[in-house]
C-alpha cells in the first residue's frame, strides 16, 4: 500500500545574496536574517558583491537552497539571469529570487523558473511576504513524499524528484531524478494520493509535476529533464491555465 507521509527534520536553510550595492546587500541580508530568526529557522547566509564570486563558490562545491540575485551589477562579468542559468545546472530545485531595480527584466525570470521577482523600492514590505510563502513551499516540497511500498521494498519518492507518471497497462511508472519506479496501481488511483495542486493530467496516460515543467509550446510541454510530452486537445486550455496560475503565484 502506498501512502503520503511527512518527515520531521528541523528546517535548516543555506542562502546566498548577491548585490553590488553595499546598502542593498546589507538591507537584504538584514531582512532575511531577521525573518529566519523570528521564525526560529536555522540559516547560514553568505553575501557576494558580484555574481561571478558566487559562481566561484558553487564551483568549489558549495550549494544553497535559496539565491537572492540582482539582475544587473556594475563591473560584473555576469548578470543575474546568466547566473541563474548556471545555478540551474547545479540544482533544479533551488529557489531563485530576483531583487532588482530593473522591472523590464521580469518576463525573463520565467526562463530560469524564478520563484519571485521583487523591485528594490518595495523590498521592506514584499521580501518578508515572499519569505513566508517560500518557507511554506520549501517545507512542503522537502518533506512531502510518496511512500512506495511493495512486498520486498519501501522507497520514499519525494515530490521534488518526480518529473511525471505514465500509464503502462495495469501499472503506473513514476519517472524521477533518481530512477524509474513501477507500481501496480492505476493512474487514477495514484493521482488521488498525490497533492492535486502540484500534479496535473496532460492527457489520459500522463500525470506531470507542474513544478518540473520548463516551458509550454503549442501542444507540448517540456520538462526540466528534457522530456517532451504532448497535451491532449481536450486538456490544452486547462493545462495552460493551470501552468499560468502556478507560475503567476510565484512571480
Amino acid at each position: 500500500m502506498a501512502k503520503i507521509k511527512r518527515g520531521n527534520d528541523a528546517m535548516n536553510i543555506k542562502a546566498a545574496i548577491v548585490d553590488d550595492e553595499p546598502e542593498f546587500l546589507a538591507r537584504t541580508e538584514s531582512i532575511v536574517t531577521d525573518f529566519f530568526r523570528q521564525h526560529k529557522i536555522m540559516a547560514k547566509i553568505d553575501t557576494f558583491r558580484g555574481h561571478q564570486l558566487l559562481m566561484y563558490e558553487l564551483a568549489d562545491g558549495t550549494v544553497y537552497d535559496i539565491y537572492f540575485l540582482d539582475i544587473m551589477t556594475k563591473d560584473d562579468s555576469m548578470d543575474g539571469l546568466e547566473a541563474a542559468r548556471q545555478i540551474r545546472e547545479y540544482s533544479a530545485e533551488a529557489y531563485i529570487i530576483f531583487i532588482t531595480g530593473h522591472v523590464t527584466f521580469a518576463p525573463d525570470a520565467f526562463e530560469v523558473n524564478a520563484y519571485r521577482y521583487i523591485t528594490k523600492d518595495i523590498i521592506d514590505r514584499k521580501l518578508p511576504e515572499v519569505l513566508e510563502s517560500l518557507t511554506r513551499d520549501y517545507e512542503r516540497a522537502r518533506r512531502k513524499f510518496y511512500l512506495l511500498e511493495t512486498s520486498n521494498r519501501c522507497v520514499k519518492l519525494y515530490y521534488n524528484d518526480i518529473f511525471y507518471i505514465r500509464k503502462e497497462g495495469k501499472y503506473s511508472v513514476i519517472l524521477t531524478s533518481t530512477g524509474d519506479h513501477r507500481i501496480r496501481l492505476s493512474l487514477a488511483a495514484l493521482y488521488e494520493k498525490l497533492a492535486p495542486e502540484e500534479f496535473i493530467y496532460v492527457e489520459r496516460g500522463f500525470i506531470v509535476n507542474i513544478a518540473r515543467i520548463d516551458r509550454l509550446e503549442e501542444e507540448h510541454i517540456f520538462l526540466e529533464n528534457g522530456s517532451a510530452l504532448k497535451i491532449s486537445r481536450a486538456q490544452i486550455r486547462f493545462v495552460r491555465d493551470r501552468i499560468a496560475s502556478y507560475w503567476g503565484e510565484r512571480l
